[in-house]
Order: structure tokens, then sequence, then C-alpha cells
């Protein structure tokens, strides 16, 4: 459990469909469904399609971002208690590492990030909070982008955002702000070691972060994707309990069973919950 691995495993379609898949392995991308898999998550996340790219997993794009928008004279702020990649990423840098502590509630304290290092090059939340598990709310997010420093970024990581009724901050990207928000399929849909995620950011922010690479998702991973919208899933999702977006509390557990996140998971999927 140190990686926060799903331990009840993938969902059945999704298993079904990678299997599907073997048989073309030879290939790189075969039938090329990368199309249909970000035009899906466009389409649920209403955000313009040009602002999605696939990857492999989410820790590519956040540790990219770091190397793109940190230098040694622009420094990266997270919370304290955070994800500890990006610290890594920034001392390879020789970025500047700010570590605010989190608020009485755990919230990540915005305006005192900004205190830290009015001109950091990237402003880090984890939303909901690892290993917290609690929620930031986004006007406070919104706050940041409205007060931070020219060329800088605020990176929303939402690896854990279908363990929370949370709203995502996804809408941010459509309204062009200078914001990066990552998902991955590691968490609640159990595909840790298929490796695949997705980032959003207007198209001049992704430009920055491909230099001599990027897109270099995995081939088959987007298969997995689509069979993760079968039907079944929307019965799963019926019995999920109600939570308030504004419950801070930390939390002990991510989830108690497959089915609590799974309303969550059908926005993730391109499916009604």
């Amino acid at each position: 459990m140190n990686g926060n691995e799903c331990w009840v495993g993938p969902f059945d379609p999704g298993v079904q469909a990678a299997a599907s898949k073997l048989t073309l392995c030879n290939f790189y991308r075969p039938n090329d469904e990368y199309p249909e898999f970000l035009s899906t998550v466009a389409e649920i996340e209403r955000v313009p399609l040009e602002t999605v790219l696939p990857w492999p997993g989410s820790s590519d794009p956040l540790s990219r971002a770091v190397v793109t928008f940190c230098s040694p004279t622009r420094g990266i702020v997270t919370a304290n208690q955070g994800l500890e990649l990006p610290w890594w990423t920034a001392d390879w840098v020789g970025a500047k590492i700010s570590k605010v502590p989190l608020t009485s509630d755990y919230r990540h304290d915005v305006k005192a990030m900004l205190a830290a290092d009015p001109n950091a090059g990237l402003y880090y939340i984890c939303n909901p909070n690892n290993p917290t598990g609690t929620n930031t709310p986004l006007e406070d997010i919104e706050w940041l982008l409205s007060n931070k420093p020219a060329g800088s970024i605020v990176l929303v990581d939402e690896a854990y955002i279908h363990f929370s009724n949370a709203k995502p901050a996804s809408y941010l990207v459509a309204q062009g702000k200078d914001v990066l928000v990552l998902r991955t399929f590691s968490k609640l849909f159990g595909m840790a070691s298929m490796r695949m995620g997705i980032s959003m950011a207007p198209k001049a922010l992704h430009d920055k972060m491909m230099r001599y690479d990027g897109r270099a998702a995995v081939g088959h991973a987007p298969s997995a994707f689509i069979g993760l919208r079968d039907r079944q899933l929307e019965a799963a999702g019926a019995n999920r309990p109600a939570q308030s977006r504004n419950d801070r509390r930390p939390q002990r557990h991510l989830r108690s069973s497959r089915n609590r996140g799974a309303e969550a998971a059908l926005r993730g999927c391109g499916m009604k919950g």
C-alpha cells in the first residue's frame, strides 16, 4: 500500500478490453484509439480537445512541469505534508523548494504558499491531498491563479479526485488559465503498472513541456479506458454515499470498497453517473 495502489484490482471491463489487445501488442498504436480517447476526455471534462494529452501515468508530466517551469532562479512551492516527487525533481534542477504547512483544517494555505516564494515558477496543489485525503476549495486555487507571478503556473494534481465529491479543476483549463491539471488511471481504476494518465492545460503550456519528446503514452492503454465505459459501472455507482465537497476532515481510508468511488469514476470514463 506504500504506493496507494488499488488493492482490489482493475474493473473487469477494463481487464477484458486490455486482454483483447494482447494479440496486437507487436504494434505501437494498434487501431489508433487515441482520437476517441482524447475526445472522450475533452467531452466529459468540457475542455477543448487541444488541451488534453495522454501520458504513461501522471509522474512524467508532473516532473516534466517542474523541469520546465522551475530553475535555480524560480522555485517550487508545495504543501507540507505532500507528495515527495516534485521535491525530488526540483532538487535535481537546483530549484528552491518551499514547503508550506497545511491549514488547521488541512487545506493548502494558498496565501502562505504565495508569500513563501512570490517569484516561484510552479505552485503545486494535490487535490485531494496526498497523504491527508483532504480537499482544497477551488476558490482558493482561483485566488492563487489570480495573484501568482507572471510566467508561473499552478499545477493541480487530481490523482485522487475519483475518491472525492470535490469539483475538478478542469474548468480552469477551459478558461485558459495558467493551470496544469493531472489525472491518473493508477488509483481507483487499478491500472498502476499499465501506466496511463492525462494532463489538461492550455496548449501553450503543453508546448513548453514538449521540448525534444513528449506524447509518449502507452499504446494499448486507451483500449482499457474505453473498456471502462461499459455500462456495468453505472450500476456500481448507484449506491455511492453522499459526501460534502467541503468536508476536509482527514480520511483514514481513501475508499472502503470498489463501489465507493464508482460514481465519480463514471465521469472520468465518459458515462453518466
